[in-house]
């Protein structure tokens, strides 16, 4: 940007033929950034970049922390996981993993249990979960 001229120049990433079409790249930014820095955004929830990743897992202090990550370990899942929170929403398995994480159970023999119960809001644990918790 020239600001003494109120230009704003850009160089090319190579030499391009006349006529050739130049392309610009915004980079992965969040819809926020697009507008302060360029004058514009897409709609709510057309950006894939408009995210957070919440990170949440078995808190280690947990009197049943060993017990819940190898509970959650035979279901294909991590004792910490990182979700995907958007302007759109929150994935639904989130509040699931959360409920298991933050149960406390007078007997820890009940975990693997709980953890079956808290997920089967999805027909497919490890597939649809998975897809979540791996993919991100």
């Amino acid at each position: 940007i020239d600001d003494s001229g109120g230009q704003v120049c850009l160089s090319p990433d190579r030499g391009y033929k006349p006529g050739e079409q130049v392309f610009a790249s915004y980079g992965t930014r969040p819809s926020s950034e697009l507008l302060i820095s360029y004058g514009f955004a897409p709609a709510v929830g057309d950006n894939p970049d408009d995210e957070y990743a919440l990170v949440m897992g078995v808190d280690p202090e947990d009197r049943w922390a060993e017990q819940k990550a190898d509970a959650l370990t035979k279901l294909g899942l991590r004792p910490v996981e990182s979700f995907p929170l958007r302007l759109s929403g929150y994935p639904k398995q989130m509040l699931q993993y959360a409920s298991f994480i933050l149960c406390n159970p007078d007997d820890p023999n009940d975990l693997p249990g709980l953890a079956e119960s808290a997920m089967k809001g999805n027909a497919i644990v490890g597939g649809i979960l998975g897809a979540v918790f791996k993919g991100k």
